[in-house]
């Protein structure tokens, strides 16, 4: 069995210690995090490169490459990683398969949209039972985390799986964490070690 090693942090921790962590950050990050306006995003993204520095030891823009669908890689020798962020969390997923993460803060209100192009049949019908947001969170956060664990995210054209399959071909595991929903997907069965870290330990 796979152990998926999963880092979470809060960034509201971060938010007073915002300029001492950017010369900690990668040149590419710390220009990408001074380019991004809105402030939660922002501090999504500097705490993602803080997660990669200590977890993964990137410190530098070389350290790290993207597959032809854009999803980042270790540029070297290493295991699989995957991050994902939403509403104060941001989480790193480490293993030594392909693996996926996805995260979501579960919301008062169904999205006005649900983005149904996305979504199976089987999936849709099983939403409709019960239309919650947590139902709704549930089900979005194991999609995209078995289409991240794929390396090919939404440039998967062709689905030939339900998310609501564990197994098959993904195995999946979702939980809830301090008000958000936290999916990992892997191709084997798998554990998971949680780990929340404060940003700059």
């Amino acid at each position: 069995m796979e152990r998926i090693r999963l880092y979470i942090t809060d960034i509201r921790q971060l938010k007073q210690y915002e300029q001492a962590a950017l010369p900690l950050l990668t040149p590419e990050r710390r220009e990408a995090a001074g380019c991004i306006r809105p402030e939660q995003e922002r501090l999504h993204c500097i705490a993602a490169g803080l997660l990669l520095r200590r977890v993964l030891g990137v410190t530098a823009d070389h350290q790290l490459r993207r597959n032809e669908y854009g999803r980042p890689e270790l540029a070297g020798e290493g295991p699989c990683f995957n991050l994902s962020h939403g509403g104060n969390l941001v989480v790193l997923a480490v293993c030594n398969a392909p693996v996926g993460v996805d995260i979501e803060p579960v919301r008062e209100k169904l999205p006005i949209t649900i983005p149904r192009r996305f979504l199976r049949p089987d999936e849709l019908a099983w939403l409709g039972e019960e239309p919650t947001p947590e139902r709704f969170v549930w089900l979005w956060t194991r999609l995209e985390s078995a289409l991240k664990a794929d390396g090919r995210g939404f440039g998967l054209e062709q689905r030939d799986f339900s998310v609501l399959d564990s197994g098959r071909p993904w195995h999946l595991e979702t939980f809830r964490h301090d008000g958000h929903c936290i999916s990992c997907a892997a191709d084997k069965p798998f554990d998971i070690q949680m780990t929340e870290l404060q940003p700059l330990d």
